[in-house]
């Protein structure tokens, strides 16, 4: 069987759902911890 055609098991479709959660999560945690870095360095400033 070609691989394109595979479908995934169970846990393969559980985990291909939530991936793209998965990831917007980490993007949005990561820049927010980003801005609050800067938001601290910015305060110490004034």
């Amino acid at each position: 069987m070609r691989l394109i055609n595979r479908q995934p098991d169970r846990a393969g479709r559980l985990i291909l759902i939530l991936l793209p959660f998965a990831l917007l999560l980490f993007a949005y945690f990561t820049g927010s911890a980003a801005r609050a870095g800067q938001r601290v360095v910015v305060m110490e400033e004034a």
